[in-house]
């Protein structure tokens, strides 16, 4: 996956976000299990065309690209990072998929409404507050007959 220059610069590597560090490195992938659980969570998954999907975090897009490859009916992936969410609505966005800015816990989207519901290696930057705020929201988005998987460690 290339991304554009832009989404590569960090000026202040003391305010930077890791994850952009990292990204400026040349890691495209950064969450426990590497690529391999990655794939392995979305092939677990069962992604059908019935399938409302909602992804917290999509960040730089592989995960997402990885969920869209099976044609869900929706897809809402909603990030802290405008600049994420500018960048991946014009690589991705579609009109049954989109991308939203937005906070992991508090997301204002319709209850209820994901079949399926994943966010991967983001719980582990929260503090345990904000970590159970992210949980809660994640089950008031989620249909409670769907698959709800997380990646993390810590």
């Amino acid at each position: 996956m290339t991304l554009p220059q832009k989404a590569m610069e960090v000026s202040h590597y003391d305010k930077a976000p890791g994850h952009w560090i990292f990204a400026q490195m040349g890691k495209r992938v950064l969450r426990p299990g590497g690529k391999e659980l990655t794939q392995a969570l979305i092939k677990n998954l069962h992604i059908q065309s019935s399938d409302n999907i909602i992804e917290f975090a999509p960040g730089l897009g592989y995960t997402a690209n990885l969920a869209l490859q099976h044609h869900p009916s929706t897809y809402i992936g909603v990030d802290a990072d405008s600049e994420a969410v500018t960048r991946l609505t014009k690589k991705m966005g579609g009109s049954n998929r989109r991308f939203v800015n937005g906070n992991a816990g508090k997301v204002d989207l319709v209850e209820g409404r994901a079949t399926k519901l994943y966010g991967e290696a983001m719980l582990t930057m929260h503090a345990d507050h904000r970590k159970t705020e992210i949980i809660r929201e994640a089950i008031a988005c989620w249909n409670l007959e769907g698959c709800m998987p997380f990646t993390n460690w810590g």
